[in-house]
């Protein structure tokens, strides 16, 4: 089986690639990117291309599992991305900065982890362009533009952590939302020292492990389709 590729996107701030731990075997992080016009999309979905492309026909990447995420001004960059990129994409996660951006073709499947106590990119929205609709009701326009069902369904995966889970019409929750309610904007489940001193409480919850479980989610269901078909 040819092998995956992840491409992970940080904030453009200093002490966070460290943080996003659980960067496996296939994987490359771009640090210091932050989304500041429509031109940094364009140049990093024709950079991206490139990127890919190279991967597939030089190391044997699977085109069919390339997988995306972003972190903090990274997972705005890759709330474009997944919709420019949306035929090369296999699944998309967006860590502390989930945005919407309208969608006219089919779009990957999306996971969106978000800590309550977040102040940077706050949970329930702020004000101005940058960011001000709530993550929840942002989470919410994407399963509709994934034609998933509006109607959220919610597990309880601790004290502190809930998953809001849109099913689309292949029963698959296609769009999820992990909302970790105590920790702020800092790397869900980091131990970095100089990472929480300036992005606040991580929480307990692994945002890494929540990743490569979603990943192995949308995989088993490509399997699946294909061998169905």
């Amino acid at each position: 089986m040819a092998a995956p590729i992840h491409v992970a996107f940080d904030a453009r701030w200093r002490n966070t690639a460290h943080a996003m731990t659980g960067i496996h075997s296939g994987a490359l992080n771009v640090s210091n990117i932050a989304l500041v016009s429509g031109i940094s999309v364009i140049a990093t979905k024709s950079a991206m291309a490139a990127l890919t492309t190279r991967l597939v026909e030089q190391h044997g990447i699977d085109p069919r599992r390339i997988h995306l995420r972003g972190y903090s001004g990274g997972a705005r960059l890759a709330s474009h991305l997944t919709v420019a990129m949306a035929d090369r994409l296999s699944s998309a996660c967006c860590v502390g900065g989930i945005r919407f951006v309208p969608s006219s073709g089919a779009l990957p499947p999306l996971l969106a982890i978000h800590g309550g106590l977040d102040t940077f990119n706050p949970y329930d929205g702020g004000s101005g362009p940058r960011w001000s609709e709530s993550v929840e009701s942002v989470v919410y326009q994407w399963a509709v533009a994934s034609g998933c069902g509006p109607t959220p369904h919610y597990l309880t995966l601790s004290d502190d952590v809930r998953e809001t889970c849109y099913i689309d019409t292949g029963a698959f929750a296609a769009v999820r939302l992990i909302t970790v309610t105590k920790a702020a904007h800092s790397w869900p489940g980091t131990s970095h020292a100089d990472h929480i001193a300036q992005f606040g409480a991580p929480g307990s919850f692994s945002a890494s492990q929540a990743h490569w479980d979603f990943i192995r989610d949308v995989d088993q269901l490509r399997q699946l389709r294909t061998s169905n078909a």
